[in-house]
């Protein structure tokens, strides 16, 4: 996994937790992971980004609703 996009409210919170859980205070540089948080942004904008950086890499999109 290379990218963890979270959407609306909250989003800012769960990115924070996510970040402290997987890359903690950072010292292992082995545990490193992108996070974005978009609030106010559309599932369809959204969706677009991911699409962008996955395909650079060429990797799978996977979603996940709570």
């Amino acid at each position: 996994m290379s990218l963890i996009a979270i959407l609306g409210p909250g989003a800012e919170e769960l990115e924070e937790t996510i970040d402290w859980l997987v890359i903690g205070d950072g010292s292992d540089p082995s545990r490193f992971l992108t996070t974005s948080s978009h609030k106010d942004e559309t599932f369809d904008d959204v969706l677009n980004m991911v699409q962008m950086w996955e395909s650079e890499h060429g990797w799978a999109i996977e979603e996940v609703r709570l």
